[in-house]
């Protein structure tokens, strides 16, 4: 399951006035992978999914929204996905601030 849209990502990512190599750093991630996942070249791992997510700020509830329509039928693994995603969220809300990259 594909959650990341590349043309509302990279719109975010301007909209905050990031760069991609800013947002890349906070990513864990290259500058070439934020910008092929722009291009829709490269599907961001879900756990880098999440770190885009965080650093974009786009809310919990819209991954959900936009991951319950992804996958309607499919119940289960849009669960598994909320799990995941509020797991990662979670994670990175609570990481100590000396551990944060700003």
């Amino acid at each position: 399951m594909n959650l990341y849209d590349p043309v509302r990502g990279k719109a975010r990512r301007k909209e905050l006035g990031l760069s991609a190599t800013r947002l890349a750093d906070l990513c864990g991630v290259s500058a070439t992978a934020i910008y092929k996942y722009e291009g829709g070249e490269l599907r961001p791992s879900f756990l880098t999914f999440i770190k885009l997510a965080h650093h974009l700020r786009i809310s919990l509830d819209s991954l959900v929204e936009q991951a319950a329509q992804a996958s309607p039928a499919d119940e289960d693994d849009g669960r598994a996905v909320l799990i995941k995603a509020i797991y990662v969220a979670e994670a990175l809300r609570h990481e100590a601030p000396s551990q944060r990259r700003t």
